[in-house]
């Protein structure tokens, strides 16, 4: 008997039209034979090992980009090692050493900085060829960056709560100093001033992209007199976090709150409820950035070209954590009220991924 094929995991309903993951595959293609990309042995005597750069270990949302990355560079005969920082100075220093001391051959850095080992005399800029993924770092204008347009998605997630007829809605943003956080929020209040909304400085609330400062919003939501009825977190686990302390507190989402999150890591669409999100097409940016750092690696003259800098575009994936106003009004005055609130929990500080 045949096997049966494994089930996709649920998503947006097919179209005989071209997707988002049709045009980024075909933008990948079209990058590599641009570039002249073969897969294939091409190590260099400086070494065989690329770093692989991340802010910590264990979160979902870095698992597509790196198994990505690490297909393309193991065919071609490099080793790739994945570090990873945790907020550690100690940690950033031994990666800065190691950056400059020959031990890697090139890097990928998804941590939105170069890392620095404190000295005096350290210059920005690294001697083997770096790319960056994810994230821009300002005054590194000379190094190629593959991302996603952020501040158009974050427009776009907040247009689509609006057109659910929410108007007082609240965003969980980012790390202040995080270029990607930054954009998320001009999007945001793009969208808010558009529809004619006054932008209300107390519904955007403090977060760091893990789980715990979703928690610590859903205090604040808790605990207002006039609870937005919608909240647009800044990433999928601020959005867990979130979910997972309202309804501890006896509340339905979205039966009193809508609640969409950006990036639809692994655990979006068995979340409880379904998460709507912003979809990254994390998987191509591995790709390209793969791509570009091995090109210049085989090709020294060609680090001096202009840097490629590439925006990819996201994709709304709607589910059942958001809902229609009207709808959920209609709901409550059939006298499906919530349970009275409980007490809320305090966030654990190490409380900080699934």
């Amino acid at each position: 008997m045949t096997p049966e094929k494994p089930r996709r995991r649920p998503g947006p309903a097919k179209t005989d039209l071209p997707t988002i993951h049709d045009v980024a595959e075909a933008r990948v293609a079209a990058a590599a034979r641009e570039l002249g990309y073969q897969p294939g042995p091409s190590i260099k005597p400086k070494g065989n090992k690329i770093l692989a750069l991340i802010p910590r270990l264990g979160s979902p949302f870095f698992t597509p980009f790196l198994d990505a990355a690490t297909d393309l560079i193991s065919e071609s005969g490099y080793c790739i090692t994945v570090g990873d920082l945790r907020g550690s100075r100690r940690k950033e220093e031994h990666y800065a050493r190691a950056l400059r001391d020959g031990s890697f051959a090139g890097a990928i850095l998804f941590t939105g900085a170069i890392p620095r080992d404190g000295t005096a005399q350290e210059s920005p800029s690294l001697p083997i060829p770096v790319v960056l993924a994810c994230n821009d770092i300002p005054g590194m204008a000379d190094l190629p960056v593959f991302d996603v347009a952020d501040r158009k998605a974050a427009r776009s997630m907040v247009s689509y709560l609006i057109g659910l007829g929410h108007r007082r809605i609240a965003h969980i943003r980012g790390p202040a100093d995080n270029i990607e956080a930054q954009e998320r929020l001009q999007g945001y209040t793009e969208a808010i001033e558009a529809a004619g909304i006054a932008f209300d400085e107390a519904l955007v609330w403090e977060g760091d992209f893990y789980l715990a400062s979703g928690i610590a919003a859903a205090g604040r939501y808790l605990a207002s007199d006039d609870r937005p009825t919608a909240v647009f977190a800044g990433n999928d686990q601020m959005a867990m976090g979130f979910i997972t302390e309202v309804k501890a507190a006896g509340f339905s989402v979205p039966g009193d709150v809508s609640v969409a999150g950006f990036d639809d890591i692994e655990y979006s669409v068995i979340f409880d409820p379904p998460l709507t999100t912003m979809r990254q097409p994390r998987d191509d940016i591995g790709r390209l950035a793969a791509v570009e750092l091995l090109r210049r690696i085989g090709d020294e003259e060609g680090n001096d070209e202009p840097p490629r800098r590439v925006r990819l575009e996201c994709e709304l994936v709607i589910r059942a954590s958001t809902q229609a106003l009207r709808l959920a009004v209609e709901q409550r005055g059939r006298g499906d009220d919530r349970p009275p609130a409980r007490r809320v929990r305090q966030p654990q500080k190490d409380k900080a991924s699934i």
